[in-house]
């Protein structure tokens, strides 16, 4: 039986600047957290309450970044749960990591919950 190692070296795998536990995971810094503020909700479309207009929208801001995050949907209320369609909008700007710069995912959502 073989068994392969990596190195335990805490800067493997690690952009300058980033620190890595030994363990994994990025361990924060007082530069690499930020704060978030949002809202979620959705709004009843019919009398019956099952179409639904479902809407998030959240920024963060930090010492050298910021992003925001919007949602804007259709969803139905079935016996067993929901089903929501939507567009999703992620923004990343990050001003001092070369990197990863910018980041902007844009496309559609398919969602389902269930309920027992």
């Amino acid at each position: 039986m073989t068994s392969s190692v990596l190195p335990t070296n805490k800067n493997t795998f690690t952009a300058p600047g980033t620190p890595l536990n030994q363990g994994g995971g990025f361990w924060p810094t007082s530069s690499s957290t930020d704060g978030i503020i949002g809202v979620k909700g959705a709004l009843r479309l019919s009398r019956d309450g099952k179409w639904t207009l479902p809407y998030e929208a959240d920024v963060g801001d930090g010492s050298n970044n910021w992003q925001y995050n919007l949602l804007l949907g259709v969803g139905y209320h079935f016996h067993w749960g929901d089903l929501v369609l939507g567009a999703r909008n992620l923004s990343y700007h990050k001003s001092d990591y070369k990197i990863l710069e910018n980041a902007r995912l844009t496309g559609p959502v398919l969602g389902a919950s269930f309920r027992w």
